[in-house]
């Protein structure tokens, strides 16, 4: 019964969260879940609507860590504990998306809400790191807001799907099998198990249809012409096991922004240095932020 009573506790706040909306959204801290990402993270929710989750954790300059695709900030776990200590990160979950309100994904929304939590948090300018989809949101984000975001770290993937799984999307009623197909390859690429955890969680947390919201995003993403208006430094990391698309995505986009610098981690795909290889990921991330190199 007291299983039962939390659960219908939880979805009553979480309707409440979602009627409410106002011209100054307010931020609260929710008993009925702790931090995700980081045990000594603090959950938020900002009570727009849709109502946004996102996640503070450790002290310093602020930077923001937009998650990918069919996945949420949890995926963040490994590279937090190692940035914690020199900065203050802003880990949202997109709409639809983890522990956000809505069932639909757009990048507009999606920007609109990060920019709510930034007003929210009286931050005027801050650094920006994404992953995959993330990355696309942060340069757009960067483009757009030069008053509102410093450095930039972007880690693109593009994962272009087979010929087969293009075949079976175009079937509307078969389409999940071929997210399955996708999950199950994410899976297969982690070796820790606490790692192989928070990627199920993260596609159990998708929701319809902004798993397919999503989906259209990155089969259609490509470097935009704004790009060229991004005058922050930028660091683009790239794995060297990346597929073909994801390098020559990654050199477009060096090639159009004009302070920007590429570097390349051995024995690594782009998605997963976050995971695989935080340490050294953490460090260039670090001495970026710090020297600019």
């Amino acid at each position: 019964m007291k299983i039962l009573r939390n659960i219908l506790l939880s979805g009553l706040i979480l309707t409440i969260a979602g009627c409410a909306a106002s011209n100054k959204p307010k931020i609260t801290s929710r008993k009925f879940v702790g931090a995700q990402v980081h045990s000594k993270g603090t959950a938020q929710y900002l009570l727009t609507s849709p109502p946004v989750y996102f996640e503070l954790v450790g002290k310093g300059k602020p930077l923001l860590l937009l998650h990918g695709a069919h996945s949420r900030g949890i995926i963040y776990k490994n590279l937090a504990e190692k940035l914690e200590k020199t900065h203050r990160l802003i880990i949202p979950d997109f709409p639809g998306h983890g522990l956000s309100g809505g069932a639909s994904f757009s990048e507009e929304l999606a920007a609109s809400q990060i920019i709510k939590i930034l007003d929210s948090l009286k931050i005027k300018k801050m650094d920006v790191l994404g992953v995959s989809l993330g990355s696309v949101l942060a340069e757009n984000l960067a483009a757009e807001n030069p008053e509102r975001f410093g450095k930039v770290i972007l880690i693109p993937n593009l994962n272009p799907p087979s010929p087969l799984e293009s075949l079976v999307s175009l079937i509307p009623f078969i389409s999940s099998s071929s997210l399955e197909n996708f999950i199950q390859r994410e899976r297969d690429a982690h070796d820790a198990k606490k790692i192989k955890e928070a990627v199920d969680s993260s596609y159990r947390y998708t929701r319809e249809p902004a798993s397919q919201d999503v989906g259209r995003v990155m089969d259609s993403v490509k470097p935009k012409s704004t790009l060229k208006n991004i005058k922050q430094p930028v660091l683009l990391i790239v794995g060297k096991k990346d597929n073909r698309s994801t390098r020559n995505y990654a050199s477009r986009l060096h090639k159009i922004m004009p302070d920007s610098k590429i570097t390349f981690i051995e024995e690594a795909k782009s998605p997963h240095l976050i995971y695989e290889k935080s340490d050294q990921t953490a460090r260039l991330i670090e001495d970026f932020l710090k020297n600019g190199s």
